[in-house]
């Protein structure tokens, strides 16, 4: 299904690709600006102040570094020096893993900037797939409120008592961030220089 468990070889082609990706966002970005489009919102990665992230160190075919995040990273770039009114979402590791299960509209949202999430350990750092749908539906609807903004997201663990969980107040969620937004000179790598 869609929500299979990726595999080496999957993760090696995402890798290969991830060069032509990018230039193949950029000229999506070009070719909205071009056709005058008011707010793009690109939905990327969590991890781009690390170089070694792991998502980075997955091989291409000649057996070098894929760098998925540093190209992803260069995207985002572009799309800021563009200046077309953005949004750039950071998701954690998007959920279900496998065969756990990952129902939305059952944890609070946490956002933040430059993968700094303090002390939550790298493996409380996801979201359900349909908390982030939901959000990137929220960023859309409201773009008063989510131009302009690069951030991080992830997902609590589930609450029995149905009582921490994010309300899609977007304004709220990203007023925690006060006035915080990507750095993006952090984690500087050659890739992502233009």
């Amino acid at each position: 299904g869609l929500c299979s468990t990726v595999t080496a070889a999957a993760a090696a082609a995402a890798a290969a690709t991830a060069c032509a990706a990018t230039a193949s966002t950029r000229a999506v970005i070009d070719a909205a600006a071009k056709a005058g489009v008011k707010h793009i919102l690109l939905f990327s990665s969590m991890g781009g102040t690390d170089v070694d992230h792991f998502l980075n160190k997955i091989p291409i075919a000649s057996g070098e570094r894929g760098n998925i995040i540093l190209w992803k990273r260069k995207a985002e770039m572009y799309l800021v020096k563009k200046g077309i009114p953005y949004t750039i979402i950071h998701p954690g590791g998007l959920l279900p893993f496998a065969t756990e299960p990952a129902p939305e509209g059952q944890r609070e949202l946490m956002v933040a900037v430059d993968d700094n999430f303090g002390d939550l350990p790298a493996f409380a750092r996801s979201i359900p797939r349909g908390d982030a749908a939901e959000l990137v539906l929220q960023c859309v609807a409201n773009p008063e409120v989510a131009a302009g903004r690069s951030f991080d997201v992830v997902a609590s663990q589930p609450d029995p008592t149905g009582k921490k969980v994010w309300d899609k107040n977007l304004k709220s969620l990203l007023d925690t961030l006060g006035g915080k937004n990507t750095d993006y000179s952090k984690g500087d790598h050659s890739i992502a220089r233009f």
